[in-house]
C-alpha cells in the first residue's frame, strides 16, 4: 500500500537522493517532498479522468446574479480539482449533459437541476490506483531532480520514465469502463 513517504522515497531514489522517514525531516530531500509533493499530485489527478478519484455532486443553485449567456450559477464542490461533465440530475451517468464553464468557485450552466462529474483531490496515498502511484513517484523525481539539481542526462532520463509510466497509466485507466452509455432496450422502456 503506498504513502506520501513511500511514494516520495521512490522519486527519491530515481533521482539518486537519500531515502527519508518523514516528510517533517530537516533534510533536503525531505523539505524538497514537502513542498513539492503535493502540487505533484493534484497536477496529475487533473491531468486525466481517474476512475478511482471520480465523483459525482448534485449541484444546488445559487440565487445570486448570474452572467450572460448562462441562466444557472452553482457552487464548484470544494474538493474538486476538475470538472469532467455536467448533466442533468436525474440523467444516467455517460452524462450528454449540459454545456457549463468554471469560472473560479463557480459552475455556470443553462441546466436547473444538474448533477457534476468530477475528479476530486484524492490525498490518501492508499487509495491511488498503483498505476497512477507508479506515474506520481515519477512525476516527482522529475520536480526533485531539478529541485535537487541533479544532473541533466539523468534528469532526461527520468522525463522519459515519467512519460512512459503516464501513458501505461492513462491507458490502462481509461480501458476499465465503455466510454459511451449504452442504450435501453427497447422492452425495458416500454416498462416505464
Amino acid at each position: 500500500m503506498a504513502s506520501d513517504v513511500s511514494l516520495c522515497n521512490q522519486a527519491l531514489d530515481r533521482v539518486g537522493a537519500q531515502t527519508i522517514v518523514a516528510l517533517s525531516e530537516a533534510s533536503a530531500g525531505a523539505q524538497a517532498c514537502a513542498r513539492l509533493y503535493p502540487q505533484a499530485r493534484d497536477a496529475l489527478l487533473a491531468l486525466h479522468d481517474w476512475r478511482f478519484a471520480r465523483a459525482r455532486a448534485k449541484l444546488a443553485p445559487l440565487a445570486a446574479p448570474v452572467p450572460a449567456p448562462w441562466s444557472q450559477l452553482y457552487v464548484l464542490p470544494s474538493d474538486c480539482l476538475a470538472a469532467r461533465a455536467l448533466g442533468p440530475a436525474d440523467h444516467r451517468l455517460g452524462l450528454q449533459g449540459g454545456r457549463f464553464s468554471v469560472e473560479g468557485d463557480w459552475v455556470l450552466s443553462d441546466l436547473a437541476d444538474a448533477t457534476l462529474i468530477y475528479t476530486r483531490r484524492v490525498t490518501e496515498a492508499g487509495l491511488f490506483d498503483p498505476l497512477f502511484a507508479e506515474a506520481l513517484a515519477a512525476l516527482l523525481a522529475l520536480r526533485l531532480g531539478a529541485a535537487l539539481r541533479v544532473d541533466p542526462d539523468l534528469l532526461r532520463e527520468v522525463q522519459r520514465e515519467y512519460q512512459l509510466a503516464l501513458d501505461r497509466a492513462r491507458a490502462v485507466d481509461a480501458n476499465q469502463a465503455s466510454n459511451r452509455e449504452q442504450p435501453e432496450a427497447d422492452w425495458i422502456e416500454a416498462r416505464a
